[in-house]
């Protein structure tokens, strides 16, 4: 699905691309593997080697950055109005084509442990955890969306791309674009881009 609002106030697009998969249509064994995928798709994708996407951004003079939720991933970029059609090619990029380098894979799990044990040294996140453990007992929204230790060191490549296969379908995503843009230009590009993609 795309959605476009066209808003000429200032020459600026934010794409969002939001893909319906997230902590909760995860198994048990590969709690927090959405927000691993996050953390991975910065880390290069099959056309943009590591490093490459943050600089096509930057040097357009973007804004990249993704969050993790329950029901769903969010990428997302804010572009000049006039390199919009970049901006869409990176969130297409990295959404479908991540490179998911085993020994980036073993780096990035650090850097999310880490990021775990930070949020286990915050009183209100431990609290919300422990408030969703017990009153969502028995369904998904019971795990933290981050995952637990013993998931995130037994992430491999072959369970993220089982992952990515099984719910990165483009009929489960929702692509924005707001700003000062064409609208018609958006669908085309849109169609250009995501329409051969196969459900």
């Amino acid at each position: 699905t795309v959605a476009v609002q066209k808003d000429s106030r200032f020459p600026l697009a934010s794409l969002r691309l939001y893909v319906h998969a997230g902590s909760a249509y995860e198994t048990p064994d590969i709690a927090g593997i959405s927000h691993q995928l996050e953390h991975m798709v910065f880390k290069g994708t099959e056309s943009r080697p590591k490093g490459a996407i943050a600089t096509d951004i930057e040097r357009a003079g973007g804004y990249l950055n993704a969050a993790t939720s329950f029901d769903y991933t969010m990428y997302l970029t804010d572009m000049p109005s006039d390199q919009w059609k970049l901006g869409m090619d990176i969130l297409k990029d990295m959404a479908f084509h991540p490179s998911l380098d085993p020994e980036e894979l073993e780096s990035e799990k650090e850097v999310v442990l880490a990021e775990l044990q930070r949020g286990e040294d915050t009183p209100s996140r431990r609290l919300f955890n422990r408030m969703l453990s017990s009153t969502l007992a028995g369904t998904p929204y019971e795990r933290p969306i981050i995952g637990f230790p013993d998931t995130i060191r037994a992430y491999t490549v072959a369970k993220m791309r089982a992952y990515i296969d099984r719910l990165y379908q483009p009929q489960s995503m929702l692509l924005l674009v707001v700003g000062d843009v064409d609208p018609g230009e958006v669908l085309k590009e849109a169609e250009r881009l995501f329409g051969s993609i196969p459900n």
